[in-house]
C-alpha cells in the first residue's frame, strides 16, 4: 500500500483473496478497506470458466457490477443477461443477483456497493485486521 497527501494506492498483487463466507471458489480481492474508503465497498473478482458467485441479495446496499474483460453472464432476479466488456449493471437493494462465467476464458468483474456497512459484515475479524494493517 502506498499513501500520498491526497491518495492511497493498492495493487492486486498486494492483496490476498477474500475468504468467501459461502465457500465460493473464485479470486476476489477487496480494495476498499486498504484504500480506506469511507462509504464505498469496492472489490475485483477474477472468475475462471465455470466459476460463479452465489445468487444473493443485500438488505440495504445497492451494487454496481462492471465487466472489465472477458465474457460472462449476470443473473438478476430470475433473468440472465450476457455481458460484454465495459457493460455496467446497477442492482438495487433487495434484488437477487450473481455472476457466472459461462465462457471459455477468464473474466474480470469490478464490484462496488454503497453504503458499505452491510458488505463489511461478511468479513471475519482476522481478514479486516490484515486489510487495515
Amino acid at each position: 500500500m502506498t499513501e500520498g497527501v491526497d491518495y492511497t494506492q493498492v495493487s492486486w498483487e498486494g492483496l490476498e483473496d477474500f475468504p468467501s463466507p459461502t465457500g465460493e471458489d473464485l479470486s476476489l480481492r477487496v480494495y476498499s478497506m486498504p484504500l480506506r474508503c469511507d462509504r464505498l465497498a469496492f472489490s475485483i473478482g477474477k472468475l475462471e470458466p465455470g466459476q460463479s458467485c452465489d445468487h444473493h441479495r443485500h438488505r440495504d446496499c445497492e451494487e454496481v457490477y462492471i465487466l472489465a474483460s472477458g465474457r460472462s453472464q449476470i443473473r438478476i432476479g430470475d433473468g440472465s443477461i450476457e455481458a460484454k466488456p465495459f457493460d455496467a449493471f446497477r442492482v438495487p437493494a433487495g434484488v437477487d443477483h450473481s455472476v457466472y462465467n459461462n465462457s471459455d476464458e477468464t473474466c474480470w468483474w469490478i464490484f462496488m456497493c454503497a453504503p458499505d456497512d452491510e458488505f463489511l459484515e461478511y468479513f471475519d475479524p482476522e481478514y479486516k485486521r490484515q486489510e487495515l494493517a
